[in-house]
């Protein structure tokens, strides 16, 4: 079986997600101030944010309910509706960041395994799991134990995207499979123990129209809500 085929267990490294978690929230999504609306600092994507993303509007109430869903004597499975590819990611990734750090984020295969052994070790320690076509048993069990531990578990959403923007996607199944898998085997040991999914819906839109613009210098904000 090929590498980009084999299934491995991350191996989170709390330090290095912690660095990621600035690198994501100041390169990819805000950019920095005082060169993201400077020419010509303004054209260099790691000035500006890749994803130029400078607001995320998630009220406080409903970052509260997350964070509360997660932790010691339950297990979350987060389900976030992704409109695209790239942005989604990185916002997905902010969220988790303030509820539970060490929440384990699902990535197909062939970015986790088919960049070369440097860049899965990387991936590993960053806490991402694997969706391997067809074969996604390992996937599934590493992720009800590593919920059963209290931390989250981020679908991205399950390894794929659905490339829709004014669509709320359906849940998908394994969602609830482990969630049920999960609220079994924590209920053999714990009588209360609880199991979450976690829905987060959200949508890019321009501070001005409230719409997307896809001009390289228009900033934007992230409309969420759980």
């Amino acid at each position: 079986m090929s590498r980009i085929d084999t299934f491995v267990a991350p191996r989170p490294n709390p330090a290095l997600i912690r660095a990621m978690t600035s690198v994501n929230r100041i390169v990819m999504l805000r950019g920095i101030p005082g060169f993201r609306d400077l020419l010509p600092f303004n054209c260099l994507a790691g000035l500006r944010g890749v994803s130029n993303v400078r607001h995320i509007d998630f009220p406080d109430a409903d970052l509260e309910r997350l964070k509360a869903s997660c932790g010691a004597g339950k297990a979350t499975f987060i389900t976030p509706n992704h409109p695209e590819f790239f942005t989604d990611w990185m916002i997905d990734k902010e969220i988790v960041s303030q509820v539970s750090p060490l929440t384990a984020s699902w990535a197909t295969n062939g970015v986790v395994n088919g960049l070369g052994r440097l860049m899965q070790k990387f991936w590993l320690a960053n806490n991402l799991i694997a969706q391997i076509p067809g074969n996604s048993g390992a996937a599934k069990e590493h992720s009800i134990a590593w919920a059963l531990k209290g931390h989250g578990v981020l679908l991205h959403p399950e390894g794929g995207v659905g490339w829709h923007a004014n669509v709320v996607a359906p849940l998908l199944p394994g969602a609830v499979e482990m969630g049920l898998e999960a609220l079994k085997r924590g209920r053999a040991t714990d009588p209360n123990f609880k199991v979450w999914i976690a829905p987060v819906v959200w949508k890019l839109a321009s501070p001005a129209t409230s719409k997307r613009h896809w001009r390289r210098n228009a900033p934007m904000s992230r409309k969420t809500s759980k």
